[in-house]
Order: structure tokens, then sequence, then C-alpha cells
């Protein structure tokens, strides 16, 4: 339910390459594929015939003036228009802005989606409901139907939204992006009271389009790149190609699954020595038993207080003030301790007895040179509505795992990523292996861009947490 985590510093200018899913990016280094088309850079890996069938892989790149939020481009109408997307497990909605859009957002948005140059557009004369966030966004629209392709994989009278309104009061904006293709489990309309549009991987699987109802999601060790793969993983960008993911079932509360949340049972969180067990971690506290939600549409993540203050332990660790609230604080520390072994490792006890770690070179972030915190922050503060307990991984947790997110059996599979360092933690009890047929053996990395020289000067920090509400 969490769109987008933005941690933004003003004095930090993250710039990188624009990747496309067909064409070799701007980076000689890299280049972005898909799974049936080798990229036209000469370090690139062809795909075998039979990998061409599984998984179609997208190039990613981060979103300038954020520290790990994540887009990449997708294509709609005939001739395709280019969009610039957010991929986000935290919302169930894909939208674009629309050239019917008349607030300054949508017309600064470096893509806006022209229906009437589209052959294949529909409008279905039906108004769309507006996604409504916690700090004052409100994206609104209609319900257009077009040909949605991503990667190698195109669906014909796909129904999306186009924004022909968007009202907000962060200093934020829309952050870069031309809109969010929603990747979250279905989610119930008769729950909400409302239609909503099922998710583009849903929808294509049904239809017949993608081989396999799963996704793998990857983020490459310099932070600034990765990959998505829809209909398939990629095990070449396993830290140990051969091994097998560890899998945790979804959350099966009613709450959950109604809002198609993709959230795993939690026993508790071990900061260091000291462990923590939430009361509840849903975001509306309606599950019975406490979860951790997996965002790839947020940067950092959310931990209870008691668990965010176990940091304090750090040597030399000092809180940050981002706000004026009493929890609105994040722990700076050294950016060596990255490097080492004397910060704590954060572990997530899980519900079906496995556990998934993060060390500190994992969740130490750096914002500007010499200037680092540790990526989590209170899901008391004030910038936060959800239940004080919430337990949420974004970026910071995901970017240590390939993760494949598997619709049609509600789980998610971990395993060490490439460049990473260490165990996954203990193997959990849930899910049998995938099909190796859903495997796409040989891709490329997705291009890497560069980040410029910083200045030394400490940068203002704004925190703001877009919260999308489902009512």
């Amino acid at each position: 339910m969490i769109t987008s985590t933005l941690l933004n510093a003003e004095a930090t200018k993250i710039a990188a390459s624009n990747s496309t899913t067909t064409t070799s990016a701007s980076s000689s280094a890299s280049t972005s594929t898909s799974a049936s088309t080798s990229a036209s850079s000469s370090n690139s890996t062809s795909s075998s015939n039979a990998a061409s069938k599984a998984g179609s892989i997208i190039g990613t790149t981060v979103t300038p003036n954020t520290i790990t939020e994540y887009r990449a481009t997708i294509s709609i109408g005939t001739p395709a228009q280019d969009f610039t997307m957010l991929f986000d497990t935290g919302s169930y909605d894909l939208w674009v802005f629309s050239s019917e859009c008349t607030s300054s957002v949508c017309k600064a948005s470096a893509a806006v989606y022209d229906a009437s140059a589209s052959s294949t557009f529909k409008n279905t004369s039906t108004k769309a409901h507006s996604d409504t966030y916690a700090d004052g966004t409100v994206v609104s629209g209609y319900l257009a139907q077009d040909t949605v392709t991503v990667g190698n994989y195109s669906l014909t009278g796909a129904t999306f939204t186009a924004a022909t309104s968007y009202s907000s009061s962060s200093t934020t904006g829309a952050n870069d992006i031309d809109g969010i293709v929603g990747m979250s489990l279905n989610v119930s309309a008769s729950y909400l009271g409302y239609y909503v549009n099922e998710p583009i991987i849903t929808t294509m699987y049904g239809r017949g389009v993608l081989p396999y109802a799963l996704f793998g999601y990857y983020i490459d060790t310099s932070g600034d790149s990765g990959e998505i793969t829809f209909g398939g993983y990629d095990p070449s960008m396993f830290a140990d190609t051969s091994a097998t993911p560890n899998w945790f079932a979804v959350d099966t509360s009613d709450y959950v699954t109604n809002v198609g949340e993709w959230a795993l049972p939690l026993t508790s969180i071990t900061v260091g020595n000291t462990t923590y067990t939430p009361s509840s971690s849903s975001s509306s506290s309606s599950s019975s038993s406490p979860v951790v939600i997996m965002d790839t549409g947020t940067s950092l993540g959310l931990i209870p207080q008691t668990a965010m203050d176990a940091f304090s332990s750090i040597s030399g660790a000092t809180k940050y003030s981002y706000s004026s609230g009493e929890y609105d604080y994040v722990y700076e520390v050294a950016c060596s301790l990255a490097d080492t072994l004397t910060a704590p490792v954060l572990t997530l006890n899980m519900g079906n007895g496995g556990s998934l770690l993060l060390n500190p070179s994992d969740y130490i972030v750096e914002i500007d040179t010499d200037f680092c915190i540790v990526g989590f922050f209170s899901s008391a503060s004030s910038s936060s509505s959800l239940a004080d307990d919430t337990v949420l991984m974004g970026n910071t947790f995901l970017k240590r795992y390939y993760s494949i997110f598997d619709y049609a059996n509600r789980r998610i599979g971990f395993t060490v990523a490439s460049g990473r360092s260490g165990s996954t933690g203990t193997v959990g009890s849930d899910g049998s292996s995938l099909p190796s047929g859903a495997t796409t053996a040989g891709a490329d990395k997705a291009a890497s861009g560069a980040i410029p020289g910083r200045t030394s000067q400490r940068p203002p920090l704004a925190l703001s947490l877009l919260l999308l509400l489902l009512t």
C-alpha cells in the first residue's frame, strides 16, 4: 500500500541512464536487454531460445534525487509511446499521465499518454477511482484501454488509468516518473467497494501472454540500476547461481488477502542482541498476527520504534531529525561502518521458522560524502499513518536479495544477490522449487548509471512517506 518513500537530498544528484527494453543503454559499460533479443553492446550475452520463452528482462535505473527508488520503461499504444515508470509491489493500479492533464506536474513530465495518437486506444467512458496519498497527493482520471508492452510481452486491450489530474503538497512531486506500474497481488473489489484494475502481471498470465505468473527483482551492487524479469527469473543474478531460493508464503489473513499486500508472516525482529516482537505489522492493524510487507516502491524501511532505537547501540550513532515529531528521526552513523562487522545484523525471524538477514553493508545508506544513515525509520513517526508496529521492507532490504514474487503460489523467494556476501539466513519451510522453464539464463545486467561528484555539504533531509489509501 505504500507506493514510495522518498529521501530527498537536495545536494545529491543521482544521474542514471535512461534504459530501454530493446536497445543498448547510453552507458557503454553495460546494456539493457530483453530475453529474446541480445543487446547491441559487445559485452552482452545472448539468451538461449529456451530462455526466451520464459522471462523478459527490462532494465531499471535509480530515479534522480532519491536513494533507492527504481524505474524502467514500458510502452503504451500504437505506435508505441514510451514511459518511465515506477514498478511498485505496494500498489495495484497502472496509471500514466495523460496529455489531457493540466496540472504543472503533468506538464513537467517527460512523457504523457496521448490517446488521440494511438490507433488501438479505447475509451471505456468510465471514471477511475482516485488514488489518494496521505501527504495530500491525489491522482485521478479515466479508465483507458490500449496495448501495453513490457519487455517482449504485449497485452492488447489492457486497462489502466489515464491520469487527468494530479495534485500534491509534497515538495518531491512525481519524482521524474511518468506513472506507476502496480505489482501487488490481486485486490478485492468487493472489499474496497469500487472497481480496481487487475495487476498487469496476473492479467498477462491469465490471457496467456506470460508463461509464468511471477517476476524476478534485482538491484546491482552499485545501487544505481538493476533488472525486473517479467514471467521468469534470472539465476545469473544469484550470488550462487545454483542456489535454491528460500520461500516464504504470503499471510493468509482476510485483510492481507483483500488488499493484495505482499505481506509475510513474521515472528520477531532481532537487531544485534535485541529481539522485538511486534503486536501487529499490518498497515491497518487488521492482520491477526505480525507481518512484514515487501515493497519495491519504497526506498527505506519502516520498523517499530523499539527495534529502531536498537541501532543507537552503534558506536557514534546520533539522531538526525527530519521533522518536529517525537519519532521523526533517523540514525546518522559513520559511513565506514558499512564495511565492518561492528554494527549489528538485523534479522527478520519469519513465521515459517526461517529467517532473513540484513548486514550493515546493506542497511547503511550513503546520502552524501561522509553522511550516512541507517536505512530505517520508525513506523511511529508523524510521516507514517501506518500502525506503530508496522514492519515494511523497501529497497534498503531488497537490494541484498534476488527476490522472486510468485503470484500463482502467493509466495516470495529470496536468495543472496550477485555481488553480496553471506547467507540468506535459515531456510524456511514454505513452497517447492520453481519449474526450470521459468529461468532466463544468460541475461545481461541492466545498464548502470553514473553518480557524479558529490558536494561535501550536508544536504537538508526531507523525508516524505507517500501512502496509497485503498479507501
